[in-house]
């Protein structure tokens, strides 16, 4: 997740601008503007988006893979970020897989999916 890769350029349909908006598909642009909303102030946290989210595969259908790293010093833990990603996209009607990126193993399919194709939305790693 250090060196997130990003995957496709979409148009931008959210109001609101984030990092790397124009690389998550159009229908999941709004519910990561929340996202990126929500924890833009908080330190030492890095939030990405990975899964059909940003490709031309996503569909109304698709649910959003969300990947946390969170660093010492951060106000927040895993649980808690997650419970309120959880709250946040439970509310839009929006299911969720919120992973914990330090769990990973570096042997896992899902580690090597994260570092090459997760899309950076909040980058507050100091």
């Amino acid at each position: 997740m250090d060196d997130m890769i990003v995957c496709q350029d979409f148009p931008v349909v959210s109001e609101k601008k984030y990092l790397n908006v124009g690389h998550i598909h159009p229908l999941m642009q709004r519910p990561c503007a929340v996202i990126a909303d929500a924890f833009s102030k908080l330190q030492n946290i890095r939030i990405g988006i990975f899964g059909s989210s940003v490709t031309w595969r996503c569909s109304q259908f698709s649910d959003l893979d969300i990947v946390v790293r969170i660093d010492h010093g951060c106000e927040k833990n895993f649980a808690e970020v997650r419970t309120q990603i959880g709250l946040m996209m439970g509310s839009l009607d929006i299911s969720t897989d919120v992973v914990d990126f330090k769990s990973l193993d570096k042997e896992e399919r899902l580690y090597e999916e994260i570092v090459s194709v997760a899309v950076t939305i909040v980058d507050n790693i100091l």
